[in-house]
């Protein structure tokens, strides 16, 4: 009875409102570095599970995707990226930049809790480019000091955890499905 609560869709906009105001409070209050770690690392964790929580319902109403849900998918996403882009490069007060990534947070989940679209995956794009320009390209050039048998053996590991992440996600069975209030 509990998790089919917490699984309501107010109770995940809720949870996730939550994460977003406490990964962002730094930004409003004043707060030692401790206290705003905990903040971040406890505000993460609840969007992150809130939105797990989401995905399920995604494959369900896969088939229930209407062209409104796809206008509601289309603007959150392009006003995601905007603000998202917006807020990294715009300097500004902190504040504000807390205020557009919490607006920005919550486009993300409610893109998210439609029901499929095309729009919906291209939601990842600005997160994309965003840790492109990111990269400290430089630090690449660290790699050419690293023997070959050691960088060989690193990249086989790396394929071989794919591999078996993918089989582990492949192999779970769907589960049945839930209705959601």
């Amino acid at each position: 009875m509990l998790r089919e609560k917490i699984k309501s869709r107010p109770a995940l906009f809720s949870m996730a409102a939550v994460g977003l105001l406490l990964m962002h409070l730094s930004n409003f209050i004043s707060l030692n570095i401790r206290q705003r770690n905990a903040c971040v690392v406890i505000g993460t964790l609840l969007f992150i599970a809130a939105l797990l929580n989401l995905v399920p319902s995604l494959n369900q109403e896969s088939k229930s995707s209407t062209r409104d849900s796809n206008k509601a998918a289309a603007f959150s996403c392009i006003a995601f990226g905007t603000l998202l882009l917006t807020g990294r490069f715009l300097h500004t007060s902190l504040w504000l930049h807390g205020l557009i990534d919490m607006i920005a947070g919550g486009l993300f989940f409610f893109c998210w809790s439609l029901p499929r679209s095309r729009w919906t995956e291209l939601i990842l794009v600005p997160i994309v480019v965003i840790a492109l320009l990111q990269i400290r390209w430089k630090s690449f050039s660290a790699f050419a000091s690293i023997h070959p048998s050691a960088l060989v053996a690193i990249l086989a590991m790396w394929v071989l955890f794919s591999l078996i992440t993918f089989r582990i996600i492949d192999k779970r069975k769907p589960k049945p499905a839930v209705e959601l209030h």
